[in-house]
């Protein structure tokens, strides 16, 4: 009951629960502490674990596991190095804690102390210690990490799939990362999307539309992110327009500025810059300055000056104080010998 309340921000009723029970052990204490801490009210939780008359495993792991959500990971590890005894939430806290910050070489030594005082890795040390071998694209400790499973006949499947496909995508080993999805017995989305967003980013792109085309479940806007991304990599123009509109009209995906930038970068790069350029007055949300210097650049490239009055018209409305805009413009019409227009753009910055 103290737990529900505190999800539900309710802490006066939370104290007023715990006040009325007659013995309060450990497993209530802490229970107190996570319902100010699920409230967002991290003082009051502060405060109660400091009132708890003993402390077990538990309270010190809430501790490391609070101090990490706030980003104190300095502190988080002060109570880990503290603690009587440590258990493999312990560690996992701590390694996640440094995983959420982007301390990921601190993340994997301290993986590696827990491997050295003999503490047996769960899912969660696995998929978080996965997560900063992704990201800082250490390929030997992923293998080592995949080695380690293989041994103790753990299946990649879930969660510790999924890491597993992101990591080998990530450091580039899209071999390794299609073995890994095609034995998987359970796909989600999130393993979709991991392998065709790999294979588009590091150039396979028809790779990564072929997977696509073969998902047995509902794709969802990072699918679609990682088939545009594919498209526009690869020149493939006329597939992008198409899976563009089928998200919009077959699965009722409403498109974000990311999913307009593709599309917008992927016109541009293939000289359709009118067609970018009414794709971005048509959009439903603001454009940014990048999109319109998308725009911009297009038309400077392939000569549409008409048109790069009209980007600039935009830009300098986005950013009226910014010269560097008018200036640009200037040097395109110098390039087209427009002379006039020039003069009359270099006025506006004297």
């Amino acid at each position: 009951m103290v737990s529900m309340y505190g999800k539900f921000g309710r802490l006066d009723d939370a104290r007023r629960v715990f006040d009325e029970m007659p013995v309060k052990n450990a497993v209530s204490w802490n229970a107190l502490v996570g319902a100010h801490g699920a409230a967002g009210d991290w003082q009051g939780a502060e405060r109660v674990s400091h009132a708890m008359p003993a402390r077990n495993i538990s309270w010190w792991n809430s501790e490391i596991v609070r101090k990490a959500r706030l980003g104190d990971v300095a502190d988080a590890e002060r109570i880990f190095r503290d603690m009587p005894e440590r258990d493999a939430v312990s560690w996992n806290s701590l390694i996640g804690g440094y995983v959420k910050v982007g301390m990921h070489n601190r993340a994997l030594e301290v993986y590696q102390e827990m491997q050295k005082n003999g503490i047996e890795p769960t899912e969660l040390t696995i998929v978080s210690t996965l997560g900063a071998c992704a990201e800082k694209v250490d390929i030997d400790m992923g293998r080592s990490i995949h080695n380690y499973l293989e041994s103790k006949g753990i299946t990649a499947d879930g969660y510790v799939g999924n890491a597993l496909v992101d990591m080998y995508a990530k450091c580039g080993r899209l071999e390794l990362a299609k073995q890994v999805f095609d034995s998987m017995l359970i796909r989600d989305v999130t393993c979709w999307n991991t392998m065709i967003v790999g294979l588009s980013v590091h150039g396979h792109s028809h790779d990564a539309l072929e997977i696509f085309d073969s998902m047995k479940i509902e794709p969802d806007h990072v699918t679609f992110m990682g088939v545009l991304t594919a498209c526009s990599y690869s020149g493939l123009l006329n597939e992008g327009r198409a899976y563009f509109k089928r998200m919009i009209e077959d699965y009722r995906i409403v498109p974000t500025v990311k999913h307009y930038g593709c599309m917008i970068d992927m016109l541009c790069r293939y000289g359709k810059a009118h067609e970018a350029y009414q794709m971005i007055k048509d959009m439903p949300v603001k454009a940014s300055p990048v999109l319109w210097n998308m725009v911009f650049a297009a038309c400077r490239v392939h000569g549409h000056i008409n048109l790069v009055r009209k980007a600039l018209d935009e830009l300098h409305q986005l950013m009226p104080g910014d010269d560097g805009v008018i200036i640009t413009m200037s040097n395109v019409y110098a390039e087209a010998k427009r002379w006039d227009d020039v003069d009359h753009l270099r006025m506006k910055v004297i």
